[in-house]
């Protein structure tokens, strides 16, 4: 038995064995041989698996960027200065950005206006259909450099978006 000591397993966790017995198990060359095998196996296997199924969908990304910069359902216009900053959108290099236009609408709807809720605008656009509550925030002149300070004004109107060949919104393009 002496042969198989550099490869064992304990038995006293899982097996139910007292801890006063002999809690180490010696296994022979062909069983770890077959052990080995079949965890490169698995291995295998979950690498040919995940190679299938391939990478995450990439239209998610436009669509969740979209989303990131232009959708904010509980937005009003004193939360821009938190809302630019917390999403990233308020500096560009140590600039602050002038302006960003929030849709107080679900994705969801925003979304439609690539479909039946909206209609072919200039240069492969699309205008929405119906008004959608909106939120335009503005750098504060005195704010304009980082700490960038933001003020806001609610409207409600039309908006203009460009989509991509699956139906999704990736980018906002102005007010009606």
């Amino acid at each position: 038995m002496e042969e198989f000591s550099d490869f064992s397993i304990s038995l006293s966790c899982h097996s139910g064995i007292s801890p006063a017995a002999d809690t180490r198990t010696h296994l022979s060359p062909v069983i770890q041989i077959n052990m080995k095998i079949s965890i490169f196996a698995g291995v295998l296997l979950l690498s040919a698996a995940l190679m299938f199924l391939g990478p995450e969908n990439t239209d998610a990304q436009p669509n969740a960027q979209f989303a990131n910069q232009h959708i904010n359902e509980d937005m009003i216009p004193a939360h821009c200065t938190r809302a630019m900053n917390a999403r990233g959108l308020a500096v560009n290099g140590n600039v602050c950005k002038a302006a960003n236009t929030f849709i107080g609408d679900p994705l969801v709807m925003v979304r439609a206006i690539c479909g039946n809720a909206g209609v072919p605008h200039n240069g492969g656009l699309r205008a929405s259909n119906v008004p959608f509550h909106i939120i335009v925030c503005k750098v504060n002149p005195q704010g304009a450099v980082p700490p960038c300070q933001y003020v806001g004004e609610a409207l409600n109107s039309r908006i203009i978006i460009r989509c991509d060949a699956a139906g999704n919104p990736i980018q906002f393009h102005g007010l009606l």
